[in-house]
């Protein structure tokens, strides 16, 4: 029996499929290729990259010194890492130059800014906070521009809110009332000596003339500044059985002489709110 011939037609399909096999390995083995040279040149370029950021966070951190840390995160923060590389050396050279000039400025160094300071409280201010009694007791001052008296009642609001608010009230008089009130103290000075006696403690014999007491208990605090103020204080009382008993170290009162100076931590948005009063 005589061999099997294909025909010319058979052979020839054969032969294209393969080739058309080839063609296609071949087109994705050079996909392959070029991926793999893509992705290692990207990955050269993302290291490149990377260095160069790095050391441009380097230079404003050099440049800016004593408050570099604090440049490189607000450039982090402020531009793209784009807009740091992507910047050429005269651009680059003039922020720089901006950023050094500025180091000391508002901007860049935090503790350069002023906390907002209200100083003399009006009479009707604080006759809407406090009772009356502690009102005869706060100091009184006269502002010769306007011929008016006011309270020598101070207070200080951090710039960003970051901390509390501190409220000051000078008292000319009425310390050991208010001191025996708060902190179930009293004392008495002879000379340059301080006799101090805590209910239920110890007495102490202090060479000083001034003295703080802190630990003033949360319903002693509403009684002798009304409870507009307690429920502005911030919330730092330590658990001492009932509520009424917790106590805060937020409240401190320094003893002069007669006087004495009370130093109050508020929550600066509840803060405002008695300062619009405070200061109409």
């Amino acid at each position: 029996m005589a061999p099997r011939r294909f025909s010319r037609r058979a052979i020839s399909h054969e032969a294209w499929e393969k080739i058309q096999n080839t063609s296609r390995k071949n087109i994705r083995s050079q996909r392959q290729t070029h991926s793999d040279i893509c992705k290692a040149v990207n990955s050269r370029r993302t290291i490149e990259k990377n260095e160069k950021f790095q050391k441009r966070l380097r230079e404003v951190r050099a440049r800016c010194a004593r408050n570099g840390d604090n440049a490189v995160r607000l450039c982090c923060i402020g531009l793209t890492k784009s807009q740091v590389i992507d910047m050429n050396k005269d651009q680059w050279s003039l922020l720089l130059n901006k950023l050094e000039i500025e180091r000391d400025g508002p901007i860049l160094n935090p503790n350069s800014l002023c906390d907002m300071r209200y100083k003399h409280a009006s009479l009707d201010g604080i006759a809407a906070i406090f009772d009356g009694r502690l009102c005869e007791n706060i100091k009184k001052v006269r502002i010769s521009e306007q011929y008016t008296w006011t309270a020598a009642v101070t207070m200080i609001f951090p710039q960003w809110n970051e901390r509390p608010c501190t409220l000051i009230i000078d008292l000319a008089k009425g310390a050991d009332e208010l001191a025996m009130a708060l902190f179930e103290t009293a004392f008495t000075q002879s000379g340059q000596v301080q006799h101090i006696m805590t209910r239920g403690g110890p007495k102490l014999i202090l060479p000083v003339i001034e003295f703080t007491l802190k630990g003033a208990k949360r319903k002693s605090i509403a009684r002798v500044f009304g409870p507009k103020l307690s429920a502005a204080i911030v919330d730092g009382f330590n658990p001492e059985g009932s509520l009424e008993e917790e106590s805060t170290e937020n409240v401190a009162m320094t003893i002069k002489g007669e006087g004495a100076i009370f130093e109050i931590f508020l929550d600066p948005l509840r803060a405002v709110e008695l300062a619009k009063k405070l200061y109409i």
